[in-house]
């Protein structure tokens, strides 16, 4: 379960380490089209906007993915999506990232709770010292998978939540090949 926690670190470290979305992947996509990844089996949508989407192909040895980190250059937003093999349902993954969070430093985490983006779909949402909000939801990503999506932004930019919530909304599990 440390890559959940990696997650979270990673979303908040600025993920530099990550490059544009691949054309061998994907047609990387206009703002406010869709990014589809059939290997992997996925689709989202890239806001209109100040939106860059960056794409990683590379999985972990606990067969971990983190394909898609989208930053909103403009207000400081990051949206992460992680696929991980459904070794627990979306509920566990909730509750032990939530537990994980609530031990760190200057992080406070709302309870985990049923989210409507999927029928499973657990999330909460954490916020980090004074100045960083964060959502998180996981939910089944296909047979034997678990999508886990991790949103941040600066809680002075306006309306940066709301943007979050609609990329957040906009993924889902399409069939692999």
């Amino acid at each position: 379960m440390r890559w959940l926690a990696a997650a979270v670190l990673a979303v908040l470290a600025g993920c530099s380490a990550w490059r544009i979305a691949r054309p061998e992947a994907t047609e990387a996509p206009a703002p406010g089209g869709r990014y589809v990844d059939r290997q992997l089996g996925f689709e989202l949508v890239r806001p209109a906007g100040p939106w860059r989407l960056d794409a990683n192909d590379e999985v972990t040895a606990e067969g971990v993915s983190v394909p898609v980190v989208l930053r909103n250059e403009t207000s400081g937003a990051q949206v992460v999506l992680q696929i991980a093999p459904a070794a627990a349902t979306p509920s566990q993954y909730a509750e032990r990232l939530n537990d994980g969070l609530r031990r760190q430093p200057g992080f406070l985490a709302g309870d985990p709770a049923p989210v409507p983006l999927a029928e499973d779909a657990v999330g909460f949402s954490f916020r980090l010292g004074e100045k960083v909000e964060g959502k998180v939801a996981v939910f089944r990503g296909g047979p034997g998978r678990v999508f886990l999506v991790l949103g941040t932004w600066p809680r002075s930019s306006l309306g940066a939540g709301d943007e979050v919530d609609r990329i957040f909304a906009s993924v889902r599990a399409v069939p692999r090949g």
